[in-house]
């Protein structure tokens, strides 16, 4: 019988349950490097280890081994067929399907940072941008609302330079 990722994972976490013990710990990342992943919930369990690896290493080879099966995991989830099961949707893992939402703040840094994404959809429901500045806007500027100008207009009649508009 075909021996599985998460049977070869649950195993070999038994024999390596003490992570101060630096060589359990690499000949569980070695044996596990040889293994095909499997679409079970211990690939989650195997990546918050690998992280956790990475950022306490014991030794260079638990880094390097660490990066390694990070890298390995990543070209895992690349493949479309494994980054599309429902399983793996919304845990941060790489080329999964993750459904968030963004604060400004952070929306901003990600542009100043040069962040890549892609965005499939966006919720419609949402309030419009009409609706949020006449609350927000000075008195003054608060009959720019009600023209029923589309957003990208509404910010050029409001004087918002390019530059400072938000891209999506």
């Amino acid at each position: 019988m075909k021996s599985t990722f998460s049977k070869k994972f649950r195993s070999v976490q038994k024999f390596c349950a003490d992570f101060e013990l630096t060589e359990r710990v690499n000949y569980m990342l070695q044996k596990l490097s040889m293994q095909a992943f499997d679409h079970s919930s211990e690939i989650l369990v195997y990546h918050d280890f690998l992280l956790f690896a990475l950022a306490h290493p014991k030794d260079k080879n638990t880094l390097t081994l660490a990066e390694k099966e990070l890298k390995r995991l990543t070209l895992h989830f690349r493949k479309s067929k494994n980054g599309q099961n429902p399983l793996f949707e919304d845990t941060g893992l790489p080329h999964t399907k993750m459904i968030t939402r963004y604060s400004h703040d952070l929306t901003r840094w990600m542009i100043q940072s040069n962040w890549k994404m892609q965005l499939d959809s966006y919720e419609e429901g949402g309030t419009e941008l009409n609706e949020i500045l006449k609350a927000t806007l000075p008195s003054l500027l608060r009959e720019e609302t009600t023209a029923g100008l589309p957003n990208i207009e509404l910010l050029k009649h409001l004087g918002i330079k390019p530059k400072d508009q938000l891209r999506f």
